[in-house]
């Protein structure tokens, strides 16, 4: 991205279901280490216009991190 070689593409899209479903991608490797994934995500949460496969790369990043760098059970 920096030297401009990432490409961006902007679509609209509900934030609410993009966080559940990569939410669910992550919900195996949280139940192999017994924690609970959850989300408090209000149902009107609205849309939003970023390219959505980075957008879920990076909710990834940071929950499969949250998963990894939790004690097991805590």
């Amino acid at each position: 991205m920096e030297a401009g070689r990432l490409e961006l593409f902007y679509e609209t899209f509900p934030i609410a279901q993009t966080v559940r479903e990569t939410m669910t991608t992550l919900r195996g490797s949280a139940e192999k280490k017994h924690l609970d994934l959850q989300s408090n995500l209000p149902p009107d949460l609205g849309l939003i216009t970023a390219d959505q496969i980075r957008f879920k790369q990076i909710l990834y990043n940071l929950l499969s991190n949250a998963v990894k760098f939790t004690d097991k059970g805590s």
